[in-house]
């Protein structure tokens, strides 16, 4: 099955993040099966300014190409789509990398409120315009994403950083999911790093499965992200974003797309995301 192929879940999102020169975008397509409608989010930083739109649909279709939602389509090659002033149009490479923290059987017993699969090495190629401005594109790196399941988990900490041509990428959720449903709750979540160029291999801890993951809230828009697994790799990562970069995404979301992210001594460009 194609990793952006519709799974029929009563919740299912889609998401992708790119950043351009002075640009951070984001796009979420989410549909809401008990309520039958679609919503596409957007959150994008320009400079020092930062918004989200919104864009609400009665008519969607989510198939084994992806999600179509209004006037927006994202699916594993291509996405389109506008909201308000906002407007895209990219072809996407979803790269080699692949994060699929539960294993197939696992997966299919549906333990945890949601599932995921996510593309942290993706690329994109073509135009973002907002409010008269435009930003070509020509092979950025970006990450996509797909998570479904019966519910959001309770509260979580996302940590996304894209990267350079010769920076590392990173991607790590900590969080608190129910156990089918039920009011017994654990922490579970996973961290994965690239390589180091020209051929080094990613890493991935999961726990509970075959290593720790670890989020430590810091000061406010602050926290550090601890994972370990044996004999492999130790990792400590800190994020941290200015308060007045955070936006509100509904549901309890807080997000900045102008997070400072520490890792491994170096200072990265990345994104910073609470549900609390």
């Amino acid at each position: 099955m194609d990793d952006l192929a519709a799974r029929g879940a009563p919740l299912e999102y889609w998401f992708f993040r790119t950043d351009s020169g002075d640009l951070s975008f984001l796009v979420d397509l989410i549909v809401r099966r008990g309520e039958h409608r679609a919503e596409t989010r957007v959150a994008s930083r320009v400079g020092d300014v930062a918004g989200v739109e919104r864009a609400f649909s009665d008519t969607w279709s989510a198939d084994a190409q992806g999600i179509r939602a209004g006037e927006s389509h994202l699916g594993a090659s291509t996405t389109r789509g506008w909201v308000g002033e906002i407007a895209w149009s990219l072809d996407v490479d979803l790269g080699p990398d692949r994060i699929r923290p539960l294993p197939p059987a696992l997966s299919w017993l549906r333990p945890f409120d949601m599932q995921l699969v996510s593309r942290p090495t993706a690329r994109f190629t073509g135009s973002i315009s907002i409010g008269g401005r435009t930003w070509t594109l020509e092979s950025r790196p970006g990450m996509v994403s797909h998570y479904w399941g019966r519910a959001l988990p309770r509260r979580w900490t996302w940590v996304s950083v894209t990267g350079e041509a010769t920076e590392p990428r990173l991607e790590s959720t900590v969080l608190s999911s129910r156990i089918w449903g039920t009011p017994l709750a654990v922490t579970c979540g996973y961290f994965w790093r690239s390589g180091e160029p020209p051929a080094g291999r990613p890493v991935l801890a999961v726990m509970p499965l075959n290593g720790l993951v670890r989020s430590t809230p810091g000061a406010p828009g602050a926290a550090r992200v601890r994972a370990w697994r044996p004999r492999r790799f130790a990792a400590d990562v800190d994020c941290q974003a200015a308060d007045e970069s955070f936006a509100d995404l509904g549901e309890g979301i807080r997000q900045s797309l102008a997070a400072d992210v520490v890792a491994d001594g170096r200072r990265l460009r990345g994104a910073l995301e609470f549900r609390d």
